[in-house]
Protein backbone atom coordinates (compact mmCIF):
# COMPACT_ATOMS: atom_id res chain seq x y z
CA UNK A 1 0.00 0.00 0.00
CA UNK A 2 1.55 3.74 -1.20
CA UNK A 3 1.18 7.02 -0.28
CA UNK A 4 -1.06 7.20 -3.55
CA UNK A 5 -3.23 4.30 -2.53
CA UNK A 6 -4.68 5.35 0.62
CA UNK A 7 -8.52 6.62 0.23
CA UNK A 8 -9.35 10.04 1.10
CA UNK A 9 -11.00 7.70 4.55
CA UNK A 10 -8.57 5.02 5.74
CA UNK A 11 -9.93 1.68 5.34
CA UNK A 12 -8.89 -1.61 7.20
CA UNK A 13 -9.72 -4.03 4.82
CA UNK A 14 -6.47 -5.42 4.70
CA UNK A 15 -5.79 -6.52 8.35
CA UNK A 16 -9.47 -7.13 9.11
CA UNK A 17 -9.07 -10.72 9.62
CA UNK A 18 -6.48 -10.15 12.22
CA UNK A 19 -7.67 -6.60 13.60
CA UNK A 20 -8.80 -8.32 16.89
CA UNK A 21 -5.61 -9.76 17.37
CA UNK A 22 -3.51 -6.32 17.68
CA UNK A 23 -5.19 -5.34 20.91
CA UNK A 24 -8.19 -5.18 22.96
CA UNK A 25 -10.05 -3.27 26.05
CA UNK A 26 -11.21 -5.53 28.68
CA UNK A 27 -14.92 -5.37 28.55
CA UNK A 28 -15.28 -5.19 31.94
CA UNK A 29 -13.12 -1.89 31.86
CA UNK A 30 -15.26 -0.68 29.01
CA UNK A 31 -18.22 -1.11 31.20
CA UNK A 32 -17.21 0.28 34.02
CA UNK A 33 -16.41 3.55 31.87
CA UNK A 34 -19.73 3.25 30.21
CA UNK A 35 -21.35 3.47 33.42
CA UNK A 36 -18.98 6.57 34.26
CA UNK A 37 -20.45 8.17 30.90
CA UNK A 38 -23.74 7.41 32.42
CA UNK A 39 -23.15 8.66 35.69
CA UNK A 40 -21.98 11.84 34.40
CA UNK A 41 -24.64 12.61 32.18
CA UNK A 42 -22.65 11.53 29.01
CA UNK A 43 -24.67 8.69 27.91
CA UNK A 44 -28.11 7.54 28.77
CA UNK A 45 -28.90 4.80 30.21
CA UNK A 46 -31.00 3.23 27.08
CA UNK A 47 -30.98 4.57 23.97
CA UNK A 48 -29.79 4.62 20.02
CA UNK A 49 -25.42 4.65 19.95
CA UNK A 50 -24.24 5.40 16.59
CA UNK A 51 -20.82 4.02 16.71
CA UNK A 52 -18.58 5.79 13.88
CA UNK A 53 -15.86 4.42 12.39
CA UNK A 54 -17.13 0.91 14.29
CA UNK A 55 -13.98 -1.19 13.21
CA UNK A 56 -15.06 -4.92 14.61
CA UNK A 57 -17.42 -3.66 17.10
CA UNK A 58 -14.86 -3.79 20.29
CA UNK A 59 -16.30 -0.57 21.02
CA UNK A 60 -19.86 -1.36 20.99
CA UNK A 61 -20.86 -4.60 21.15
CA UNK A 62 -20.38 -4.20 25.10
CA UNK A 63 -23.19 -1.67 24.91
CA UNK A 64 -25.48 -3.97 22.72
CA UNK A 65 -24.69 -6.90 26.08
CA UNK A 66 -26.75 -4.18 28.26
CA UNK A 67 -29.65 -3.83 25.60
CA UNK A 68 -28.58 -0.63 23.75
CA UNK A 69 -29.68 -0.73 19.81
CA UNK A 70 -25.86 -0.51 17.92
CA UNK A 71 -25.86 1.02 14.72
CA UNK A 72 -22.07 1.01 13.45
CA UNK A 73 -20.98 2.41 10.12
CA UNK A 74 -17.49 1.56 8.69
CA UNK A 75 -15.99 2.15 5.11
CA UNK A 76 -14.30 -1.52 5.51
CA UNK A 77 -16.99 -4.21 4.27
CA UNK A 78 -14.53 -6.68 5.81
CA UNK A 79 -14.63 -4.75 9.37
CA UNK A 80 -18.17 -4.63 9.08
CA UNK A 81 -18.41 -8.80 8.29
CA UNK A 82 -16.26 -9.36 11.14
CA UNK A 83 -18.43 -7.16 13.56
CA UNK A 84 -21.60 -8.45 12.54
CA UNK A 85 -20.93 -11.99 12.92
CA UNK A 86 -20.28 -11.29 16.60
CA UNK A 87 -23.47 -9.77 17.07
CA UNK A 88 -25.89 -12.07 19.83
CA UNK A 89 -29.52 -13.05 18.34
CA UNK A 90 -31.00 -11.27 21.43
CA UNK A 91 -28.85 -8.45 20.46
CA UNK A 92 -30.11 -5.07 18.88
CA UNK A 93 -27.08 -4.49 17.23
CA UNK A 94 -26.36 -3.65 12.82
CA UNK A 95 -23.54 -3.02 11.62
CA UNK A 96 -23.49 -1.44 7.99
CA UNK A 97 -20.34 -0.71 5.20
CA UNK A 98 -21.09 3.94 5.23
CA UNK A 99 -18.64 6.55 5.03
CA UNK A 100 -18.76 8.80 8.52
CA UNK A 101 -18.83 11.99 6.39
CA UNK A 102 -22.46 11.13 4.89
CA UNK A 103 -24.79 8.71 6.91
CA UNK A 104 -28.35 7.42 5.86
CA UNK A 105 -29.63 8.22 9.16
CA UNK A 106 -32.47 11.13 9.72
CA UNK A 107 -31.60 14.47 12.14
CA UNK A 108 -31.34 14.11 15.55
CA UNK A 109 -32.01 10.09 15.40
CA UNK A 110 -29.50 9.07 17.78
CA UNK A 111 -28.94 9.16 21.86
CA UNK A 112 -24.94 9.28 21.39
CA UNK A 113 -22.51 8.59 19.28
CA UNK A 114 -18.82 7.37 20.04
CA UNK A 115 -16.01 7.06 18.14
CA UNK A 116 -12.86 5.11 18.26
CA UNK A 117 -9.45 6.45 16.61
CA UNK A 118 -11.87 7.54 14.14
CA UNK A 119 -10.93 11.31 13.39
CA UNK A 120 -7.16 10.66 12.37
CA UNK A 121 -8.33 8.31 9.30
CA UNK A 122 -10.50 10.61 7.98
CA UNK A 123 -8.94 13.65 5.55
CA UNK A 124 -11.95 15.83 5.89
CA UNK A 125 -12.31 15.17 9.86
CA UNK A 126 -14.54 18.43 10.27
CA UNK A 127 -17.18 17.66 7.74
CA UNK A 128 -17.12 14.04 9.38
CA UNK A 129 -17.66 15.50 12.75
CA UNK A 130 -20.64 18.20 11.03
CA UNK A 131 -22.22 15.02 10.11
CA UNK A 132 -22.14 13.26 13.43
CA UNK A 133 -23.59 16.39 15.41
CA UNK A 134 -26.13 16.22 12.61
CA UNK A 135 -27.43 12.63 13.97
CA UNK A 136 -27.59 13.75 17.18
CA UNK A 137 -30.58 14.80 19.42
CA UNK A 138 -30.25 17.65 20.83
CA UNK A 139 -28.58 16.94 24.37
CA UNK A 140 -26.99 13.90 23.09
CA UNK A 141 -23.28 13.60 23.50
CA UNK A 142 -20.28 12.85 21.04
CA UNK A 143 -17.97 10.80 22.55
CA UNK A 144 -14.15 10.08 21.80
CA UNK A 145 -13.33 6.99 23.26
CA UNK A 146 -9.79 5.91 22.71
CA UNK A 147 -7.79 2.78 24.48
CA UNK A 148 -4.22 5.25 24.59
CA UNK A 149 -0.84 3.95 24.63
CA UNK A 150 -2.17 0.56 23.77
CA UNK A 151 -0.31 0.11 20.39
CA UNK A 152 2.77 2.64 21.79
CA UNK A 153 6.13 0.48 22.42
CA UNK A 154 9.94 0.74 22.12
CA UNK A 155 9.99 -1.06 18.63
CA UNK A 156 7.04 1.31 17.33
CA UNK A 157 9.20 4.63 18.85
CA UNK A 158 12.12 3.44 16.92
CA UNK A 159 10.54 2.52 13.21
CA UNK A 160 8.89 5.64 13.78
CA UNK A 161 12.32 7.62 14.31
CA UNK A 162 13.30 6.40 10.93
CA UNK A 163 10.53 7.39 9.33
CA UNK A 164 10.75 10.23 10.54
CA UNK A 165 14.60 11.12 9.20
CA UNK A 166 13.27 9.15 5.99
CA UNK A 167 10.94 12.27 5.67
CA UNK A 168 7.42 10.42 6.55
CA UNK A 169 6.67 12.68 9.36
CA UNK A 170 3.18 13.98 7.82
CA UNK A 171 1.50 10.32 8.51
CA UNK A 172 -1.62 11.20 9.72
CA UNK A 173 -4.54 11.23 6.91
CA UNK A 174 -7.00 13.17 9.39
CA UNK A 175 -6.73 14.73 12.51
CA UNK A 176 -3.43 14.95 14.08
CA UNK A 177 -3.10 13.08 17.58
CA UNK A 178 -1.31 16.01 19.25
CA UNK A 179 -3.87 18.72 17.50
CA UNK A 180 -7.00 17.50 19.29
CA UNK A 181 -7.57 21.16 20.12
CA UNK A 182 -8.49 21.82 16.53
CA UNK A 183 -11.60 19.05 17.59
CA UNK A 184 -12.44 20.92 20.70
CA UNK A 185 -12.39 24.46 19.33
CA UNK A 186 -14.82 23.11 16.17
CA UNK A 187 -16.91 21.35 18.60
CA UNK A 188 -17.11 24.74 20.64
CA UNK A 189 -18.12 26.62 17.11
CA UNK A 190 -20.84 23.82 16.69
CA UNK A 191 -22.09 24.86 20.56
CA UNK A 192 -21.67 22.12 21.89
CA UNK A 193 -20.19 21.82 25.71
CA UNK A 194 -17.56 19.37 27.63
CA UNK A 195 -18.93 16.86 29.90
CA UNK A 196 -15.95 15.93 32.29
CA UNK A 197 -15.41 12.20 32.88
CA UNK A 198 -13.15 10.85 34.98
CA UNK A 199 -11.22 7.64 33.45
CA UNK A 200 -8.08 7.94 34.61
CA UNK A 201 -7.87 4.86 36.55
CA UNK A 202 -9.51 2.50 34.20
CA UNK A 203 -6.04 1.05 32.74
CA UNK A 204 -4.61 -2.37 32.41
CA UNK A 205 -1.35 -4.33 31.52
CA UNK A 206 0.11 -6.71 28.47
CA UNK A 207 2.67 -8.15 28.00
CA UNK A 208 4.27 -8.12 24.34
CA UNK A 209 7.68 -9.63 22.86
CA UNK A 210 10.01 -7.35 20.33
CA UNK A 211 9.48 -10.15 18.12
CA UNK A 212 6.07 -10.43 18.10
CA UNK A 213 5.90 -6.68 17.26
CA UNK A 214 8.14 -6.83 14.45
CA UNK A 215 5.71 -9.63 13.07
CA UNK A 216 2.94 -7.18 13.00
CA UNK A 217 5.09 -4.43 11.34
CA UNK A 218 5.14 -7.45 8.64
CA UNK A 219 2.04 -7.58 8.18
CA UNK A 220 1.65 -3.79 8.33
CA UNK A 221 -0.70 -3.52 11.46
CA UNK A 222 -0.14 -0.19 11.96
CA UNK A 223 -2.13 2.16 9.85
CA UNK A 224 0.19 5.07 10.81
CA UNK A 225 2.34 4.14 8.38
CA UNK A 226 0.48 2.72 5.55
CA UNK A 227 1.32 6.02 3.81
CA UNK A 228 4.94 5.01 3.73
CA UNK A 229 5.93 3.87 -0.15
CA UNK A 230 6.68 -0.17 0.05
CA UNK A 231 10.26 -0.09 -0.61
CA UNK A 232 10.82 2.22 2.17
CA UNK A 233 8.84 0.80 4.34
CA UNK A 234 10.24 -2.42 4.00
CA UNK A 235 13.97 -0.19 4.42
CA UNK A 236 12.73 1.12 7.63
CA UNK A 237 11.48 -2.52 9.12
CA UNK A 238 14.84 -4.03 8.14
CA UNK A 239 16.61 -1.47 10.42
CA UNK A 240 14.74 -1.93 12.49
CA UNK A 241 14.68 -5.56 12.93
CA UNK A 242 18.62 -5.21 13.00
CA UNK A 243 18.36 -2.72 16.10
CA UNK A 244 16.23 -5.72 17.72
CA UNK A 245 18.97 -8.47 17.00
CA UNK A 246 21.36 -6.15 18.39
CA UNK A 247 19.85 -6.18 21.96
CA UNK A 248 21.02 -8.49 24.62
CA UNK A 249 17.71 -10.43 24.46
CA UNK A 250 17.06 -9.38 20.69
CA UNK A 251 13.41 -10.69 19.90
CA UNK A 252 12.67 -12.18 23.18
CA UNK A 253 12.64 -8.87 24.97
CA UNK A 254 9.81 -8.16 26.73
CA UNK A 255 7.92 -5.10 27.01
CA UNK A 256 5.26 -4.17 29.37
CA UNK A 257 2.14 -2.02 28.51
CA UNK A 258 -0.38 -0.31 30.29
CA UNK A 259 -3.17 0.93 27.89
CA UNK A 260 -5.45 3.07 29.62
CA UNK A 261 -9.11 4.42 28.54
CA UNK A 262 -9.09 7.93 27.46
CA UNK A 263 -12.52 9.65 27.35
CA UNK A 264 -13.78 13.21 26.63
CA UNK A 265 -17.17 13.77 25.78
CA UNK A 266 -18.66 16.91 24.13
CA UNK A 267 -22.71 17.71 24.63
CA UNK A 268 -24.98 18.90 21.32
CA UNK A 269 -26.59 22.33 22.25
Amino acid sequence: MTAETVAPTLSFSPIASCYDERYQAPTQLLMNCYDRLVTYGALPAQGVILDAGCGTGQMSLPLAERGYEIRGYDVSEEMVAAAQKKVAPNQHAKYMVGDVRKLPEQDGAVDAVIACKLLVHVSDWRNAVTELLRTLKSGASFIQLNDAVALENTVRDYFGKLANEAGFENRFLGLHPAKEYELVELLDKQGCSEVRVDVSDLSWSREISYGVILDQFKKRFFAEFWPIPVVEYERILEETARWVDRLPMGRNTVETIVPRLYVRAFRKS
